[in-house]
């Protein structure tokens, strides 16, 4: 899985055009600009500081290169956990239903 923000990218040759479509970019170059291929692509690769992870969120949701939701899910759990644990420890000592509910608020 790789991340890249292309809003900096920019063309070489003002005949030649960057077009971006959701999350798509296209270097589009004319056949009677192509003597400008090579040195828009040797931009592109300069620019590129194309990072490559193995876990990213997607709206708040962590996926892995496999498109595992299985990180996520065990996050959710162990805050779960934590507020469970924190919650059941001031039960015993003494807060009664009604803070409690303020408290997990």
């Amino acid at each position: 899985m790789y991340v890249v923000n292309t809003a900096d990218l920019t063309n070489v040759s003002s005949n030649n055009r960057l077009v971006e479509y959701a999350d798509d970019t296209y270097l589009v170059i004319l056949a009677s600009n192509v003597e400008t291929r090579a040195a828009e692509l040797d931009h592109v690769e300069q620019w590129a500081a194309v990072k490559h992870v193995t876990t990213m969120k997607i709206l708040g949701i962590t996926v892995t290169n496999m498109l595992s939701v299985v990180e996520h899910v065990q996050a959710i759990i162990r805050a779960c956990a934590l507020s469970i644990h924190a919650l059941r420890f001031l039960r015993c000592h003494g807060l009664n239903d009604a803070m409690l509910h303020l408290h997990s608020q």
